[in-house]
């Protein structure tokens, strides 16, 4: 198995992975705050990517729980993927043979499970990609090793 390392932006060193044996690919990007061309073309070719859905842009700016610097960090660009930034991110992955999304690292205080999925599923339909049609998006709760389908 060929593992290869991801730089991804965050305000502290982190890495995404790509894992490759024979013709399979599987890929973990979380703790990022943005995607761009190269992190994108990293993972590309993916039969499965696990991607950070960390929150939902009106829930974390109406957060009160959270300090406004906070508030800034996880939405800024070395923060944390919102689902709009995700629901970019897999438009470009499907579009390239993606067949298996897994939202991930989503934040407990601003975005739900539902609210990931049914946003990012709406936002890909706008596009003409259909979930359950050209590729499945599954959401990992917080216990990495469960996952649920949301229909």
């Amino acid at each position: 198995m060929l593992i290869n390392p991801i730089e991804v932006p965050h305000d502290v060193p982190c890495f995404g992975y790509s894992l490759v044996e024979n013709d399979k690919k599987i890929s973990i990007l979380t703790d990022l705050g943005h995607t761009n061309d190269r992190i994108l073309q990293s993972v590309q070719g993916s039969q499965l990517v696990y991607l950070e859905a960390n929150h939902d842009l009106s829930m974390l700016k109406n957060c009160e729980k959270y300090p406004l610097s906070l508030r800034m960090r996880i939405a800024g660009k070395n923060g944390h993927l919102s689902n709009d930034a995700s629901a970019e991110a897999i438009a470009r992955l499907v579009k390239t043979g993606t067949k298996q999304i897994v939202l991930a690292h989503l934040s407990t205080e601003n975005n739900t499970p539902e609210l990931a999925f049914n946003y990012i599923v709406s936002k890909l339909e706008q596009q003409g990609l259909v979930e359950g049609e050209q590729f499945r998006i599954d959401v990992a709760l917080t216990r990495p090793t469960t996952l649920f389908k949301l229909k």
